[in-house]
């Protein structure tokens, strides 16, 4: 639903593998190019994005890019940094980033989930985002925040009550952050 509210049928997805097969064939399915920016394994084992290879691979055709946060599988935490990185790069090219939050309440070891979007992001009056859900617990949840007209004009959602639109719950919202 996402993809092809947001979409052009010539616009691409882009994921981070290793990461939840879903996030590969959702937009496969419906008919749109994946773009791959594989996560790097640093030394330790842990991973961390690559914003380098994310720049080469990311053309003018990228207009959506799917976020595990926390990352499954990995089980990354991202950072507040990262986070900021990334939105910055989505916001210079206008790409919509969903964030799959799904499983924000399973942090461990006293470490802490950061929720994208971030409060202190510097371009916050002027950002595209949107939260969804694709795992199983929640395939017809959403919450849409937008301060991107041209977001909120591509899209087909009116309102939280029109569930025959939706097809399940959600609400669209404008966001003051």
């Amino acid at each position: 639903m996402v993809i092809n509210a947001f979409l052009k049928p010539d616009e691409k997805v882009i994921i981070q593998p290793p990461v939840y097969h879903p996030f590969r064939l959702v937009p496969e399915g419906n008919r749109r190019e994946v773009v791959y920016n594989p996560l790097i394994e640093n030394a330790d084992g842990s991973y961390s994005m690559d914003f380098e290879n994310l720049e080469a691979v990311c053309d003018e055709k990228c207009r959506l890019l799917i976020l595990s946060n926390p990352h499954n599988p990995a089980g990354i935490l991202w950072d507040a940094e990262s986070l900021r990185r990334l939105a910055a790069f989505c916001h210079s090219r206008g790409i919509i980033v969903v964030s799959d939050e799904i499983h924000c309440d399973m942090a461990l070891w006293g470490l802490r989930h950061i929720p994208f979007p971030i409060e202190d992001l510097q371009h916050s009056r002027r950002r595209q985002l949107l939260f969804h859900s694709l795992g199983p617990a929640a395939p017809r949840t959403f919450l849409f925040l937008s301060q991107g007209e041209r977001v909120r004009r591509r899209s087909d959602f009116r309102s939280h009550s029109d569930h025959r639109r939706l097809q399940g719950r959600g609400g669209v919202a404008p966001s003051d952050a």
